[in-house]
């Protein structure tokens, strides 16, 4: 039986039939992407190219055994580093306590501190904590970005035990009049003490919102007639780290009963001796000289002594007066007020 042989160009044809399918398969390049962080000031090495900025990068990797070739394609952002800032908040009057508050809620956070304060306990990856240091403590904060710490950054304070103080103070009237210009305020606070920064003396008073040169503990006020209807006096006391305040209105009565302390018949206009009065009920005026005797009586405000008595000029000298009034204010009640005046001729 004979055997056929195969054709030298079908051998030749079949070597190279595979060659001219590939070469007639369209290369298809793959694209592979990437995603990734860096921190302000790192590095990123992208194939040998070392990067920090972010953005889109390219890179070709060939394929072995393949005309088509891979392309790497970074997508590289940038992270700031957190903040790792720490403000403490007093909170003296009620909790007696410091509140540590630091940024964000994105972030991770781990609390320290040296000594070890029991009053941090529970709340060390907390975004605020309220610590009550007993001795001086530097509390120290982690920060970094959730999920995976990438960017740490780290804080830290110290502070002193908190000094708490209970504003008071004693006013010596419970009204102004024109009559009665001045009060005096005395500080009866608890816990204040001299700071030794900043100048403080433990204390600053306030009159309508003024604050007064005046740091002594016991001290004399002269109130205006203009300041209006009532005066507002505030007292601030202090330690290195409280403060506390007290504040008190004093109503102002513009009754006004004013007494000149000086006049001349002679010479006009202040040729009688006539109180300024405004606001009053009743009003009832005697005069008396150094013997006690009434030299002049008036239920009239309207009517002044002329320096007379039943005619007769009265001599130069010092006359006491005493004055009864009932006020629109304090209708039912009678006040009084006393004083001299000097009769010149």
């Amino acid at each position: 039986m004979h055997k056929h042989k195969k054709h030298p160009l079908f051998l030749l044809l079949c070597c190279i039939c595979p060659i001219m399918l590939c070469a007639q398969t369209p290369c298809t390049d793959i694209r592979v992407h990437h995603y990734d962080t860096i921190c302000e000031g790192m590095e990123y090495n992208f194939n040998g190219r070392m990067i920090n900025y972010e953005g889109v990068f390219f890179d070709t990797l060939p394929r072995a055994h393949s005309t088509c070739d891979s392309i790497i394609i970074l997508h590289l952002a940038l992270l700031p580093y957190p903040t790792g800032t720490i403000r403490a908040i007093h909170h003296c009057a009620d909790s007696q306590a410091y509140r540590l508050v630091s940024s964000s809620e994105q972030f991770y956070y781990s609390w320290t501190s040296q000594p070890e304060d029991p009053s941090l306990l529970g709340q060390e990856h907390a975004d605020q904590v309220w610590v009550r240091p007993s001795t001086p403590t530097t509390y120290y904060l982690y920060i970094d970005y959730r999920p995976s710490p990438q960017c740490p950054a780290t804080g830290s304070i110290t502070l002193n035990p908190l000094e708490p103080v209970k504003a008071s103070m004693y006013i010596s009237v419970d009204q102004l009049s024109y009559d009665r210009m001045t009060f005096t305020a005395k500080d009866l606070s608890l816990g204040t003490r001299e700071c030794q920064y900043g100048g403080w003396s433990g204390r600053h008073w306030y009159l309508n919102g003024q604050l007064q040169t005046t740091i002594e503990q016991t001290t004399s006020f002269e109130v205006k007639p203009w300041w209006g209807d009532s005066v507002e006096v505030k007292l601030v006391g202090y330690t290195p780290t409280c403060a506390d305040s007290v504040t008190r209105i004093i109503p102002f009565h513009h009754v006004s009963l004013y007494f000149p302390n000086i006049f001349s018949p002679s010479q006009p206009p202040n040729h009688l001796f006539l109180p300024t009065v405004q606001g009053l009920l009743e009003y009832s005026l005697t005069i008396y000289d150094r013997q006690g005797t009434i030299v002049f009586q008036a239920s009239d405000p309207q009517q002044g002594w002329d320096g007379t008595r039943r005619g007769t000029l009265c001599p130069a000298g010092t006359y006491t007066y005493h004055c009864r009034y009932r006020e629109i204010s304090t209708p039912t009640g009678w006040q009084s007020t006393s004083g001299t005046i000097t009769l010149v001729r």
